[in-house]
């Protein structure tokens, strides 16, 4: 018997999630199994298909809770206030009407093991009562059956009976990368109409759809999307990339009146049907709760993916990139980095017009192979600007719908699918603990507007049919720069001082005298710098304010030339006016220096970190700024005292995440020993 996976978690012993080059990061992994008895029932009712999907599905069967409940509600939103429905059917609309053929030939192209819905009516009970052993009863049967499939067809379900026949029972799956994904279990005769009434008009959808929508009617359309996508990046130029769309919560987001207008418009003969299924919200029922399905196609439904396809049809037609391949809400676009972003400045308004909104946690880019830092850099930047977050992607990590589309991926798919010899698992809580060194040398956390450098620790685990689940945990990495190692200028005061003439070169108003001293020119995040100025106006200019403050600068590098800049200021204090022929003088403000990563980013040739202390004096005219500017150095472990304990500055308050001391080193061997 399979075993159905509960959780899979990875912990750290230090639950600061904080660590310094050198050091072990010690851990378990926690893996909890149940014995799998839904495959099982599978095979008793003799639906072997159901059977594999299920052992091929990576979603769960989620467990009921408040928070499940929560999340399903969300993943069904209110209708929209600006709702403009099409006018209800009329009679110059015909409706789709079946033959008891075609009645029968639906009946029998159920799966066997398809669920029930509300009455607990399954599709294997219609077809027990219609085969051919049953004899003239069947055969009545039939005939009854498709009386009533054509009454839904042309939308005459009785009022009274709506909410029962379109509501549905509602299925919660933990999808494997977090969140709840709904599935809705229809009335079976209702499915039984619209399988029959799909059924003469999906080759024509088929070809109304292509080529860039594969989704419904095309057979073999996800393979076709993979082997046309890894085409097309086996041609990728130079600045060209693919870019890989994912929409949020797509079936259960997209407008009624869109796509009641598209199917009124395009396939009128489901136009009564739908109408009727979707012009006013329906009740879903799990457990003991009611969700009500205002807005979007239910997850479920067989006319879903037709209907989404065409509801989606004029907006991704709009795309003008040589690539552009949809597989229901999955697009892909590729072309000039310029034209990507061109169309995506239409696409995504266009969506949201339509209700949906693009994922870009989920979605992915794919640069042409051996692009240089700089280019690469440049085009994700552009992408990003609309598209924040959407990852790149590595050779190694190129698919399409599950499929690799470059021989590195590939490889790493095969290697996936057969792993090394496997381990089996009983049902019940495993725990594996890791131990793995930290190398010396590499740089610390660091999250930027242009670049970021980031550290994790991945799991995978490995079921009987050979798919593979994958965990990830962020840590922190803080480069280890020591004040005490640093040169000792850096623990003496900084000084800095100017003399600025205010007016024009030929009629000066007078001098500004500005002395700056800081308290030294090394700390650590939870220190403050002490500032001592002494402000003198012998000018006939108010100064308007002083301000002193701690300023961030991040150079991004490629090929030992800056490419963009970063400018952040951290914090400030400020004091007000100096009238003139008067002075002001600071004695003692503090900035207090924030959790922040070290100064140069030490191990990291791409991204270079500088610290100010910015003193800034503002005329109050036209006249410029004076400034001042002393760089100070930002460390990991603060001064100490000659007997080794803590040289404490007052008022310091340093962040509990961080080691004040150093801690002892990974060896050269043991960091090869352990990774």
């Amino acid at each position: 018997m399979s075993r159905k996976l509960l959780k899979f978690l990875i912990k750290f012993d230090n639950e600061n999630l904080v660590y310094f080059p050198g050091q072990f990061i010690r851990g378990r992994v926690l893996v909890e199994l149940e014995e799998e008895t839904t495959v099982m029932a599978k095979i008793e009712d003799g639906d072997v298909r159901g059977a594999i999907r299920l052992l091929a599905s990576k979603d769960q069967l989620a467990q009921s809770s408040q928070e499940i409940i929560d999340s399903l509600q969300l993943k069904h939103p209110p209708s929209p206030d600006d709702l403009a429905l099409p006018a209800a059917p009329d009679e110059s609309i015909q409706p789709c009407q079946v033959t008891e053929p075609e009645v029968a030939a639906s009946i029998a192209s159920f799966d066997t093991g398809s669920s029930a819905g509300l009455d607990g009516l399954r599709p294997a009970h219609l077809k027990d009562l219609t085969n051919r052993s049953t004899g003239e009863a069947g055969v009545r049967l039939i005939s009854a059956l498709t009386a009533l499939v054509n009454l839904v067809l042309s939308g005459d379900v009785p009022a009274s009976a709506r909410d029962a026949f379109f509501g549905g029972a509602l299925t919660a799956l933990r999808k494997p990368g977090g969140g709840v994904r709904p599935i809705a279990v229809g009335n079976t005769y209702r499915r039984l109409a619209t399988k029959v009434a799909l059924k003469p008009i999906s080759a024509e959808l088929g070809d109304l759809l292509r080529p860039v929508q594969l989704g419904y009617g095309t057979t073999g359309g996800c393979e076709a999307a993979a082997h046309a996508t890894r085409r097309f990046n086996d041609e990728l130029g130079e600045g060209s990339a693919i870019i890989k769309i994912d929409m949020r919560n797509a079936f259960n987001s997209i407008r009624r009146d869109h796509f009641l207008h598209q199917v009124r418009e395009r396939v009128p003969s489901l136009f009564h049907l739908l109408w009727q299924a979707y012009s006013a919200p329906t009740p879903l029922f799990y457990e003991t709760a009611t969700i009500t399905s205002a807005t979007g196609l239910q997850q479920g439904d067989p006319c879903g993916p037709a209907v989404f396809a065409l509801a989606i049809d004029q907006v991704a037609r709009g795309v003008t990139a040589p690539f552009n391949c949809w597989y229901l809400d999955d697009g892909t676009i590729g072309g000039q980095v310029s034209t990507i972003c061109s169309d995506l400045q239409k696409l995504i308004p266009a969506m949201a017009s339509i209700g949906l909104s693009i994922n870009a946690r989920k979605c992915e880019i794919i640069l042409p192979d051996g692009s240089a830092d700089e280019e690469a850099m440049q085009a994700v930047r552009r992408i990003h600007e609309l598209i924040p977050g959407a990852a790149v992607l590595g050779a190694s990590e190129q698919t399409i719908l599950g499929a690799p589309i470059t021989e590195a991926a590939a490889e790493t798919v095969m290697e996936e699918k057969q792993g090394g010899d496997p381990i089996p698992l009983s049902a019940g809580i495993h725990s594996f603990p890791f131990q793995l060194g930290l190398p010396l040398g590499v740089p610390s956390t660091f999250l930027g507007k242009h670049g970021w450098v980031q550290y994790f620790c991945r799991a995978a685990i490995k079921e009987e049919s050979g798919l593979v689940h994958k965990n990830q945990q962020v840590f922190i990495v803080m480069s280890p720069i020591d004040l005490n190692l640093e040169p000792p200028a850096l623990a003496e005061p900084f000084h800095c001082e100017v003399e600025h003439k205010l007016g024009m070169s030929c009629i000066s108003s007078g001098p500004v005298l500005c002395r700056l001293k800081l308290d030294r020119g090394g700390f650590v995040p939870g220190e403050s710098i002490g500032i001592w100025a002494t402000i003198n106006n012998r000018s006939k200019v108010t100064i308007k304010r002083t301000t002193a403050s701690l300023t961030e600068t991040i150079h991004y590098l490629s090929k030992n030339k800056v490419v963009n800049t970063e400018v952040r200021e951290l914090c400030r204090v400020s004091r007000g006016k100096v009238r003139p022929a008067d002075s002001d003088d600071w004695k003692n403000e503090q900035l207090v220096v924030p959790p922040l990563p070290p100064s140069n980013l030490r191990g990291c040739h791409l991204i270079a970190i500088q610290y100010n202390v910015m003193f800034t004096v503002k005329p109050d005219s036209l006249e410029k700024e004076v400034k001042l500017q002393l760089p100070i150095t930002l460390a990991s472990y603060p001064y100490r005292n000659a007997d080794g304990t803590l040289k404490k500055k007052r008022g310091a308050h340093y962040p509990n995440t961080l080691p004040m001391m150093r801690t002892p080193s990974v060896g050269a061997a043991d960091t090869k020993t352990a990774a």
